[in-house]
């Protein structure tokens, strides 16, 4: 178990995962567009004469146009590792990984269909028939009643689901691969803990997960424990006592950080698109003894609420207290 003490903001895994890959991607092309804007020379050279304005229009059309491109196979990834997708095959794939197999079965060549396949008839009773827009709707049921997993190279919907949760493993890598430019151009840090959630969720008696992440001010953790398990536990779970463990942790407060150190945290929201997002497994509940009620079992008493509206009702960092545990075999 680590802990660390420090200023903090939470926020959507897979949304800052995608809009993080997506600034990583786009930034050499913005760094570009703001030299040529500013120092370009030469015939022919139109981008010095654009406003500044206008620029910075352009960057962020490009940005979000590369986080809708990258943000479905995050969401998707993110959904099987928390157990949320529906175990239909096509709640397994993007709207791009269903056109391809409509592209390629169905031979279309447009994102539409003829509506001879709904069985409805011409007044005129003649043969040609008009043609619709291919929704989500209907391609997702295009894919579930008329393909199955072969096409896919997988046995079953299972075997999607379990390479999906294994993607979001290796997404994650993601903020340690660029911690140092999270640092550098945004001055935050990003922590994260992959959290089991409640019984509930978890689907086929297989437990289910997220990621909580936290955009913070960057700071060492203050201390870290060890929890071991004997072999004889390991191999006779049932015959042990059952195990817990305890800590009293002194806390270093540090300075309090100044008021620029604290607007790096709305930049950074703002320039990532992002919002304040507190997964229910972090408000806790209150110490003592609860009635057992689906309100209570979900996160939903008072005491969660008033931690829930702390973050983001005031959308304004926090100090925090980040614990991380696991247990070592």
């Amino acid at each position: 178990m680590d802990a660390t003490v420090t200023w903090a903001l939470p926020v959507k895994a897979d949304k800052l995962g995608a809009h993080l890959q997506a600034y990583v991607e786009t930034l050499d092309a913005i760094i570009a567009l703001r030299l040529c804007n500013r120092f370009g020379t030469g015939p022919g050279t139109a981008v010095q004469k654009l406003p500044v304005e206008l620029v910075t229009m352009i960057e962020k059309v490009v940005f979000q146009e590369t986080c809708k491109e990258k943000l479905p196979e995050w969401e998707l990834d993110f959904a099987c590792f928390e157990h949320k997708c529906d175990g239909s095959l096509s709640s397994h794939m993007t709207r791009e990984e269903m056109l391809d197999i409509w592209y390629r079965f169905e031979l279309g060549q447009e994102e539409c269909y003829s509506d001879a396949e709904d069985g409805s008839d011409d007044p005129d009773g003649n043969s040609s028939h008009a043609f619709k827009p291919l929704t989500d709707e209907r391609l997702r049921r295009i894919i579930d009643d008329e393909w199955d997993c072969e096409y896919m190279n997988f046995d079953s919907e299972d075997d999607i689901h379990r390479e999906r949760e294994a993607d979001w493993s290796n997404r994650t890598t993601l903020f340690e691969e660029h911690r140092e430019l999270l640092k550098r151009n945004f001055g935050v840090d990003v922590w994260t803990s992959d959290v089991r959630l409640d019984r509930h969720h978890w689907r086929h008696d297989e437990p289910a997960h997220t990621t909580v992440t936290y955009l913070t001010l960057p700071a060492r953790p203050q201390r870290e424990f060890e929890w071991v398990t004997s072999a004889f536990e390991d191999e006779y779970p049932g015959e042990c006592a059952s195990i817990s463990t305890g800590h009293g942790i002194p806390i270093e407060l540090g300075k309090t950080p100044s008021a620029a150190s604290l607007r790096r945290f709305p930049r950074a929201i703002e320039l990532l698109d992002l919002k304040v997002f507190l997964h229910k497994t972090q408000a806790g509940r209150p110490l003592g003894p609860l009635p057992s009620t689906p309100d209570n079992d979900e996160g939903g008493n008072k005491a969660a609420k008033r931690v829930t509206r702390l973050w983001s009702v005031k959308a304004k960092p926090q100090l925090t207290l980040p614990l991380r545990g696991s247990m070592s075999p």
